[in-house]
C-alpha cells in the first residue's frame, strides 16, 4: 500500500492519539483558579485516537460535550498533516487558512499529566474550585470512552485483515 511507505511509522506515532490542545486549556483553568478567577470557560476541543487500526481511520470525541465523531483514513490524514494556505473547494475566490499539524500523546503520557494536575488541584485546596475539578472529571470520562472505544475496535480487527 503506498501509505506504508509515505508512513511507514504512522501506525505506531498515532496508535493512542491525544490532542494537546486540551493540555493547554487545563494550565489555564489551573492559572485561573490560582488567580481567584470564578468562571472559566473551556473551549470544547476535538480529541481523536486510531478507530482500531489505523486503516480504518479515527474516532473522536470533543473536551465539552458528549459529542463524538469519526474520521475516514484520509480524513485522519488530512487532521494529523500540517495544511499550507490553500483554495477552498466549495468556493475557490475563498482561501482556507494553513494550520499546524496535530499534535500527538499517547495514552500513559495522558494519565500521568492526568494524575498530575489532580495533585495540583489537591494541593491548591479551596483554589481549585469544584467547577474545575468537575471539568477535569468529564473531560477524563470522555477520553477513556474514547480510549475504550479504540481499544474494541482493535481487539476485533487483527492487524493486517481488510
Amino acid at each position: 500500500m503506498h501509505t506504508e511507505k509515505r508512513y511507514p511509522n504512522l501506525c505506531s506515532f498515532t496508535k493512542k492519539v491525544v490532542a494537546h490542545a486540551f493540555l493547554i486549556g487545563i494550565g489555564v483553568v489551573f492559572l485561573a483558579s490560582i488567580l481567584g478567577c470564578t468562571h472559566i470557560t473551556l473551549p470544547n476541543t476535538q480529541v481523536c485516537t486510531v478507530a482500531g487500526v489505523i486503516s480504518e481511520g479515527a474516532d473522536c470525541a470533543n473536551t465539552g460535550s458528549d459529542e463524538t465523531s469519526s474520521m475516514t483514513f484520509g480524513e485522519f490524514l488530512e487532521f494529523l498533516e500540517p495544511q499550507a494556505e490553500r483554495p477552498d473547494p466549495a468556493d475557490p475566490a475563498k482561501v482556507i487558512p494553513a494550520r499546524g499539524g496535530a499534535l500527538c500523546q499517547s495514552a500513559e503520557q495522558w494519565n500521568r499529566l492526568k494524575t498530575e494536575l489532580e495533585k495540583a488541584c489537591e494541593k491548591l485546596g479551596k483554589y481549585c474550585t469544584r467547577e474545575t475539578k468537575q471539568v477535569m472529571t468529564q473531560v477524563s470520562a470522555r477520553l477513556t470512552r474514547l480510549e475504550q472505544r479504540a481499544l474494541s475496535k482493535a481487539k476485533r480487527k487483527p492487524r493486517g485483515s481488510s
